[in-house]
């Protein structure tokens, strides 16, 4: 009997491929799954390992913990009139300022001495080369500017200077009287973290190069006590986002403070202060503590990036260009969409690591210390000179903060050697003469004599044969380099990464 059934038929080759394929597929799905599963599991227990082991040290790492407390209107000197509309915004509303006009106001006032295509604005002196301010080209350029009134006929330049600067007595007077204030707050958006405005820092910045020429013109006219009232305004705008941790924030406090210092050295130079005004002038330099701001700021960023980080891992965070530029920014975008949570938690701890061991050691504000070797070394670890899956958001974040301790340790530097100048001159109006050691002026003319930030010794310090003195800290380079200021090359600026920190005056 034959056999009729019909013989069963082989798959084609092509559906043996789709099948294979299929589960080929199937399982590569189920093995990235069960990584990602994993990565996002090891990550977050790392991360948070990390996390509650500084916590219960007392460490933060939320923004909240650094965003200033508000005060009550009267006591705060950025709600002023003139200051108050720099941070009235609202993204929602056409042109975002609540108040146009006072935001201009503000504005035009910050602006008030910059060059434009017809005039340039002269230059000041440099307290750190210690060359005093000519003031004939600024009366020159005042004169026939028809936005400032001039003195008709013109008189010196000091008072041709200061008949120009009458256009802003009535701003400069609200802030000196906004100045008594205890606090200064400004509303700052920290809810828009990378995103928020911070128009009000340009602005004082600009006031406060406004103070300084109108305190350098009255010691040109023997107006003492006019130019300590500009010079104790110039400090108030300087602390006056010192609360602020924000690393932009704080370099623009220091660069008004550095600002601020020429009229205190050209008037110390020139003998003009007298004793009661050179020891209110100490008090208040006293409450300027540059490295105490150091440690908040790291904080701050740090917490800033880790909202940053949180939100790109929530999905929260979609655009990256404002924060990283248009590249990067785009680029970290697309991918963060489709990378698992655990990459993220693994680059959040390799990030909150550097900023613990590496960046906040660099300052220890209770030893009025600095180490420059620290700040070195950092350029040198692995976490930011290789590239690898969890350093990323590192080595894009990071590197702008590594030279941020060498301005604290140079702003609170000047801060020591114009409060010792002080007890200096105080010392010579009674004996007239510097002293030949500076343990001389303790306790009647200063209670300690600061330690050099960066040696942790006593400041270097010399009377010359001439009767000047030499008072130095050894510098970023740590190198005593015998009271030598280093300027750059083609120019007339100091080199703050080389040569001595000096305060001297012209033999």
């Amino acid at each position: 009997m034959s056999d009729t059934s019909t013989p069963a038929q082989s798959p084609s080759p092509f559906r043996r491929f789709v099948k294979f394929a299929f589960f080929g597929i199937v399982a590569l799905i189920l093995l990235a799954l069960l990584v990602a599963s994993v990565e996002n599991g090891r990550g977050r227990r790392a991360w948070e390992r990390f996390r509650a082991e500084w916590e219960a040290k007392g460490e933060r790492f939320d923004i909240a913990a650094f965003i200033p407390n508000p005060v009550a209107p009267e006591e705060n000197f950025a709600t002023t009139p003139l200051l108050a509309p720099l941070l009235d915004y609202d993204r929602r509303i056409p042109g975002k300022w609540r108040d146009p006009a006072g935001w201009k106001r503000a504005n035009a006032l910050g602006g008030a001495l910059n060059s434009d295509r017809d005039r340039k604005v002269p230059k000041t002196g440099n307290w750190q080369t210690a060359t005093f301010t000519e003031l004939e080209p600024w009366r020159d350029y005042f004169a026939g500017n028809s936005n400032f009134p001039f003195a008709s006929p013109p008189q010196n330049a000091a008072r041709d200077i200061l008949t120009a600067l009458r256009k802003f007595d009535a701003e400069l007077s609200e802030l000196n009287a906004a100045a008594a204030r205890p606090h200064s707050i400004f509303p700052i958006h920290y809810d828009e973290h990378f995103n928020t405005l911070l128009p009000h820092l340009s602005t004082l910045k600009g006031i406060s190069q406004l103070a300084r020429l109108r305190a350098l013109a009255r010691l040109g006219a023997d107006d003492s006590a006019g130019a300590l009232q500009d010079v104790r305004l110039g400090l108030r705008l300087a602390e006056s986002v010192a609360n602020e941790p924000i690393t932009i924030s704080q370099l623009v406090r220091i660069a008004s403070l550095q600002i601020v210092m020429q009229p205190i050295w050209e008037g110390l130079a020139r003998h003009a202060w007298s004793e009661e005004q050179l020891a209110g002038l100490q008090s208040a330099l006293a409450n300027i503590r540059v490295l105490e701001a150091y440690g908040p700021t790291i904080r701050g960023e740090r917490a800033m990036d880790n909202l940053l980080l949180d939100e790109l891992r929530t999905g929260r965070q979609i655009n990256l260009s404002d924060v990283l530029g248009n590249g990067d920014g785009q680029m970290l975008s697309s991918a963060s969409r489709f990378v698992p949570d655990g990459w993220f938690y693994q680059n959040q701890l390799t990030l909150n690591r550097l900023f613990q061991e590496r960046f906040l050691p660099v300052v220890d504000a209770t030893k009025h210390r600095v180490y420059p070797q620290l700040t070195r070394e950092i350029d040198e670890v692995p976490e930011l000179k290789s590239r690898g899956l969890y350093n990323v958001f590192a080595r894009l974040l990071v590197p702008a903060l590594s030279k941020t301790a060498a301005k604290f340790a140079n702003g609170q530097t000047a801060v020591d050697l114009v409060m010792v100048a002080c007890a200096l001159e105080r010392h010579r109006l009674p004996h007239g003469q510097y002293p030949e050691q500076l343990d001389l002026l303790v306790p009647r003319f200063i209670a300690k004599v600061p330690t050099d930030v960066i040696t942790g010794e006593l400041l270097k310090y010399r009377r010359e044969q001439d009767g000047t003195f030499v008072l130095y800290s050894a510098g970023w380079n740590e190198t005593d380099d015998g009271g030598e200021v280093h300027v750059r090359k083609g120019g007339e600026a100091p080199d703050p990464n080389q040569g001595d920190w000096v305060w001297r005056y012209p033999k």
